[in-house]
């Protein structure tokens, strides 16, 4: 007989996930004078709420319809990106960033790339970001000002990977 999950959504995990990095002060731990906790810890949820069969492919009636509300989402988002945030409009800048699309939510209230950032504080020189989304979104409002938006690029394979699986078609 297979274990019963005893946590039944995401927020309660997650919960307790934070909870525990708060108690293990995982964000001041270092290994070779390094933070390094801010580098691993998404993934370490990520499987967790995988072995939970929390998150990850099922076939279920709801995750259907909310694949589909998803998909409308990040089509609607795409050609809203497409036409206002496409790196393909910018003019030509000194230096490209292609910014890590998972940010960290600083107290100011706007999102921090930890890899980006910090760099681009200390620039003077003309830059862009560019960014890929995070599970068909941004997190807004960005510390980054000069960001635009990969949706163009990846919205494409996305929308005809959907389309195979549908129709069976081979490409």
């Amino acid at each position: 007989m297979a274990k019963k999950n005893k946590y039944r959504d995401i927020n309660e995990v997650s919960k307790k996930f934070f909870k525990i990095e708060k108690e293990l002060n995982l964000f001041d731990q270092k290994i070779n004078n390094v933070h390094f906790w801010e580098y691993i810890r998404f993934d370490i949820h990520k499987n967790i709420l995988k072995k939970l069969k929390l998150i990850g492919d099922t076939n279920n009636k709801n995750n259907k319809i909310k694949r589909y509300i998803s998909l409308s989402i990040f089509i609607f988002n795409s050609f809203r990106y497409f036409l206002f945030k496409n790196p393909s409009f910018q003019e030509q800048t000194k230096i490209i960033f292609l910014n890590q699309p998972r940010r960290k939510l600083m107290k100011d209230g706007n999102y921090w790339d930890i890899f980006c950032d910090p760099l681009i504080e200390k620039m003077e020189d003309d830059y862009i970001c560019i960014e890929y989304p995070y599970f068909q979104k941004h997190f807004k409002p960005a510390k980054t000002k000069k960001i635009k938006y990969l949706e163009a690029i990846s919205f494409l394979p996305s929308v005809l990977k959907k389309i195979k699986l549908k129709i069976g078609v081979k490409f």
